[in-house]
């Protein structure tokens, strides 16, 4: 599933950043057609004059005419803007993967972990993706049959712009972990998806015997948003881009796996 950002974006920083990369670009183009006399000199600053605004029709109609007036600058602008963006993606995902690897305990931290098995399996997850839930359920019939093979690490992330209860969900597993109880609770919350939401927090944790006010108390801490935080976080630096996504042997991977796929990575294949 594609990855939704949480950020809203600021559609005057947006213009303003677009044509701080076309204008120098624009002008560069425009002098190579008229030749030189026109890049001779660059036009005087007027005293007192107001800075271009940032946003307001006058600014748009600005971007608007250096796009029509030198699509060919849009195009190489942008282009060398993704391949920046895709670099810095690039160098943050290695760094995080190089970290995991030399120091792997200190960044599972007191995550949640299933299996005994010396191959450690990474799962960024969120609890209303339909594709989570499918991984959850091949994970969970391999683990019983090769727990001693592999081991399953479970990180939180909650894709919240399209998933209005994968926070929530989250918080109440979150919870559940304080009482030994988190596997349980991530089966149960899996297996009723569809009706992700309060009422089924409390049952579930009712069912499962564990303490209700600390349930309660845990679940809506800050604490609890503290450590999904610390997941997400760590999930951005590995440039993940949907859920379920998964970190093994040094490797990041997302989509459907299958009893195939994990037996090979158990026995080194």
């Amino acid at each position: 599933m594609p990855q939704q950002t949480n950020r809203q974006v600021d559609l005057g920083r947006f213009w303003a950043a677009l044509l701080a990369l076309l204008l120098p670009m624009a002008t560069l183009t425009a002098a190579s057609v008229a030749g030189p006399a026109a890049a001779a000199d660059p036009p005087p600053v007027v005293q007192g004059q107001a800075p271009l605004p940032l946003e307001g029709k006058a600014f748009e109609q600005r971007v608007l005419q250096v796009l029509k007036d030198h699509p060919e600058a849009v195009f190489e602008a942008l282009q060398r803007q993704l391949r920046q963006i895709e670099q810095q993606k690039s160098q943050r995902r290695e760094a995080a993967l190089a970290q995991l690897q030399r120091n792997s305990a200190e960044l599972i931290g007191r995550s949640p972990t299933l299996g005994q098995g010396s191959v450690r399996l990474i799962v960024f997850s969120d609890f209303q993706c339909p594709y989570c839930a499918t991984a959850a359920r091949t994970l969970s019939d391999f683990l019983a049959k090769n727990g001693s093979k592999l081991s399953l690490t479970y990180k939180f992330y909650p894709l919240v712009q399209i998933h209005p209860e994968a926070l929530p969900a989250a918080r109440a597993a979150w919870a559940a972990e304080q009482q030994g109880r988190f596997w349980p609770f991530h089966d149960a919350l899996f297996a009723a998806q569809e009706r992700l939401g309060e009422p089924l927090y409390r049952e579930t944790a009712r069912q499962l015997g564990l303490d209700l006010r600390r349930f309660d108390a845990d679940r809506k801490g800050p604490r609890s948003l503290e450590e999904i935080e610390r997941d997400r976080a760590l999930g951005d630096r590995l440039g993940l881009e949907g859920t379920p996504y998964f970190v093994v042997n040094g490797e990041a991977f997302s989509g459907a796996i299958d009893g195939a796929f994990l037996q090979k990575l158990v026995e080194g294949r």
